[in-house]
């Protein structure tokens, strides 16, 4: 618009009226609730809340972005509490990753102290 003044738009032809699809028009199926007790040594417990069930990637990354850890996980419906055991990495802070089968993902930070 210039000077105020609106424009009418025309679009021809077929499609969903944007060049990027959504990746989900769902709404999130679960939340990271955190991680208890954060500095930890050596494990923590994760905590997170599912609608339904899901596949999900943990991941730990350190400060340079380098996979540390791995787990792949079948989380029930409700609240999960997971034990993350990492006794034989070394003290540091570090970023976890939980991702579902969809791409989505949340992160939090994490502080394990010898």
């Amino acid at each position: 618009a210039q000077n105020g003044a609106l424009r009418q738009v025309v679009v021809l032809g077929q499609g969903s009226g944007t060049a990027v699809e959504p990746r989900s028009t769902q709404a999130a199926s679960w939340k990271l609730m955190g991680a208890h007790p954060n500095p930890f040594n050596p494990s923590t417990i994760l905590r997170l809340q599912l609608e339904q069930p899901a596949h999900l990637t943990l991941s730990l990354h350190n400060l340079r972005g380098a996979l540390c850890w791995q787990r792949e996980l079948d989380a029930p419906a409700g609240l999960l509490e997971q034990v993350l055991d990492l006794g034989g990495m070394a003290s540091g802070r570090y970023w976890l990753q939980v991702e579902d089968a969809s791409g989505r993902a949340e992160s939090l930070p994490l502080t394990l102290l010898r």
